[in-house]
């Protein structure tokens, strides 16, 4: 029997053309809500979710619906915001293998 891994998804809908974007945290040192800052544009919010909660039909991912509005957990930041969390966490990483 095949094991179902149910990870954490960040989605939202992309501004320039009302799709909502799902990505997958592909890099273990940020945790998935630092992941959601950075991939998501600037100002725009942002929903994390579990992969299993997305729609699995073969309906287009242009259809999907979010209420963005009313439930979500976070907005999209700036580059240089995104600097300073990446700094933080990669001196983190380097005081704990010290």
């Amino acid at each position: 029997m095949e094991e179902i891994i149910d990870n954490d998804v960040v989605i939202y809908k992309d501004p320039d053309t009302d799709i909502i974007s799902v990505f997958w945290r592909a890099d273990e040192r940020f945790t998935i809500d630092e992941v959601a800052k950075r991939v998501t544009p600037e100002g725009v919010k942002y929903k994390i979710v579990k992969e299993s909660d997305l729609p699995t039909t073969d309906i287009f991912q242009e259809t999907w619906e979010y209420d963005f509005e009313n439930s979500y957990d976070g907005v999209g930041v700036s580059e240089e915001d995104w600097q300073e969390i990446t700094s933080r966490v990669l001196n983190n990483i380097i005081d704990i293998s010290q």
